[in-house]
């Protein structure tokens, strides 16, 4: 059985009181970029292919777990809908996301012969960059359905 991600990146505007839901998706799936974002799909520490986690899973932010209700809505993202089954709840900054596709592709390279961090990745790190250009902050929250 694979692991997939299922994710959305929240902003936090200068003068808001809470982060709102700007980007959902549900991406490839890359296990090296996986075990550097939340040590999920990692191979035991000192074997081949270890990647050293940027956190391991932190659970949803407070922010979000105080302002979902039971039906599991937050402004547009829908946690039990969206992200229905067996998760792994986690959350990073955008250096710390930066930081852990840095990790993947360095793995990637060092074995040769496994497939690049996907493109997509990417474009959503550029993103979360992007919309702090004017001081605001933005955070990747995700869960892993195994």
């Amino acid at each position: 059985m694979g692991c997939d991600i299922h994710a959305a990146v929240f902003r936090q505007y200068k003068n808001a009181t809470r982060p709102s839901a700007v980007l959902e998706f549900q991406e490839p799936r890359d296990y090296a970029l996986f075990s550097a974002m939340a040590n999920v799909r990692n191979v035991s520490e000192g074997e081949r292919g270890y990647i050293e986690p940027v956190a391991n899973p932190r659970g949803l932010p407070p922010w979000l777990e105080a302002s979902t209700d039971e039906i599991g809505n937050y402004d547009s993202v829908n946690i039990s809908g969206m992200w229905y089954g067996d998760h792994s709840f986690s959350w990073l900054t955008t250096g710390e996301f930066a930081e852990a596709i840095r990790r993947a592709e360095a793995l990637e390279r060092w074995y040769g012969g496994l497939e690049p961090v996907p493109p997509i990745y990417h474009g959503v790190l550029d993103t979360m960059k992007r919309l702090e250009a004017d001081g605001d902050s933005c955070f990747i929250v995700f869960g892993f359905d195994n």
